[in-house]
């Protein structure tokens, strides 16, 4: 997910610093085209939700009047009675043109994001590990990561989300079931 900065006011600039200074995030997100339809599923509350595959990326904005304010990565799973338990894991990796924030990666060693300038707030929590998938019934979020955009360090430009299989020696295909869904925390809509 990467985010779009709010514009400033600017200088003309030469095609040279054009060049030296492009951003390929904000390049790319100055028109975002509305998610193609074969990429749209219906959600549990029947609302599209949009599906990507494992190579693929979103962006998403955050300003103008379709701005994500918070959001959260959901993580859900059931395995196979026959294979045991099975550790599925997330994190959260911001970049910054291009470089990954080591200091703010959050995984199930990590929980919390660096601290804020004043000690108390961190913009990226991980809800903690949890070691197996669910038994049965409808699958819901084992794991969370939540993130605050509004607050996030504007030196970010873009949040990889990941998750993937700890458990040695098995994937996803040794799976029941298993799901990764981002949702806006303030409508909580896919």
């Amino acid at each position: 997910m990467c985010k779009r900065k709010a514009s400033t006011k600017r200088r003309g600039r030469t095609p040279e610093e054009k060049a030296v200074t492009a951003d390929p995030v904000a390049d790319r997100t100055t028109n975002i085209p509305e998610m193609p339809v074969d990429h749209m599923i219906p959600g549990k509350d029947g609302k599209p939700v949009a599906a990507i595959s494992p190579d693929e990326a979103m962006v998403m904005p955050t300003t103008g009047k379709a701005a994500l304010k918070r959001v959260f990565l959901g993580l859900g799973w059931a395995q196979r009675a026959s294979d045991g338990n099975i550790d599925v894991d997330c994190c959260c990796a911001p970049y910054a043109k291009g470089v990954r924030g080591d200091e703010d990666i959050v995984w199930y060693g990590k929980l919390r994001s660096s601290l804020e300038a004043d000690g108390k707030f961190c913009t990226i929590k991980h809800s903690g590990d949890v070691l197996t998938g669910q038994a049965g019934g409808e699958l819901e979020d084992l794991e969370r990561i939540y993130v605050d955009l509004e607050n996030l360090d504007d030196k970010y430009d873009c949040l990889a989300f990941e998750g993937n299989i700890y458990t040695s020696g098995l994937n996803f295909a040794s799976l029941s079931t298993a799901y990764i869904r981002l949702v806006n925390a303030d409508t909580n809509q896919e």
